[in-house]
């Protein structure tokens, strides 16, 4: 096999573990058209600091999402995969605020 060949097959691997192993794209932009995306691949998504007020992410996969300092107010997360997911600072769908160190889930800090 010549040195092109294994470029090739080089290039087309790489590309291949990229889509395995983060978010499929055209769900993220569709999610910000309007804020709806049902049954998404958003593993590994960057949300960090947006304002996902009344987001409807029901179903979606949102493993390892970082979610950090965005808000959540009103969004609708019904059976969605929420595993290793950073919610530290973002406020959660009631309004309260996730401790730092918040993954999984919110940790909402204790009221003072």
């Amino acid at each position: 096999m010549n040195r092109s060949s294994y470029l090739i097959i080089l290039l087309f691997l790489s590309a291949h573990l990229i889509n395995c192993y983060g978010y499929n794209e055209k769900h993220y932009a569709r999610f910000f058209i309007k804020k709806v995306c049902h049954h998404c691949d958003l593993y590994k998504a960057n949300f960090s600091g947006a304002d996902l007020t009344n987001a409807d992410f029901t179903g979606s996969n949102l493993i390892s999402a970082n979610f950090q300092n965005a808000t959540l107010y009103g969004a609708i997360l019904k059976e969605t995969s929420l595993a290793g997911a950073n919610f530290s600072g973002a406020m959660w769908i009631d309004g309260s605020i996730c401790e730092q160190g918040s993954y999984g889930t919110c940790k909402k800090r204790k009221k003072q």
